[in-house]
This record gives structure tokens, C-alpha cells and sequence, in this order.
């Protein structure tokens, strides 16, 4: 398992186009991708998951891999949420 953290810099937080974008990424990869913050939880290939997760500029999430791929789609993640 593969964690990594990121504090959500857009002024708009966790909207559509982000929220797409990690769902496009989590389904590149067979691991499982999941968003935690505040203790909830969404699988990251749920859009609609996230964006109830209401993530708002500031708050903290964690990214969660886990499977066969983890390391290079944790590398992904990494190289993603740099923009977030």
C-alpha cells in the first residue's frame, strides 16, 4: 500500500475537471485508488464520489494505492496532485 498526501491548492477545490482527471488516472491502473479526507472515503474511479466529497481549497487528502501496480501508479498520483 502506497499513501500520499496532498493539501488541495485550487481556489474551487475538488470540482468536475479535477475529479475527472483522477478518475481517468485511477482507471489506468488494475490497483485500487481511493480518496480519503476528514475520515470519509471514495473509490477514486467514482467521480461522483468524489465530488461529494466535498474537498474544499486547503484541505488535506490522501491518495491510497493498493494492488500489483501500486508503485508506478503511486508515481502517477504523485506526478498528478503537483497541479491540484
Amino acid at each position: 500500500m502506497k499513501t500520499i498526501t496532498h493539501v488541495l491548492k485550487d481556489p474551487s477545490g475538488l470540482h468536475a475537471r479535477i475529479a475527472s482527471t483522477i478518475t481517468a488516472e485511477a482507471n489506468r491502473w488494475k490497483s485500487n485508488v481511493t480518496i480519503v479526507t476528514r475520515g470519509v472515503r471514495s473509490n477514486a474511479t467514482d467521480m461522483m464520489g468524489l465530488m461529494l466529497l466535498d474537498v474544499r481549497e486547503g484541505e488535506r487528502i490522501e491518495i491510497v494505492v493498493e494492488g500489483e501496480d501500486e508503485d508506478r501508479a503511486a508515481k502517477a498520483f504523485e506526478g498528478l496532485v503537483i497541479g491540484l
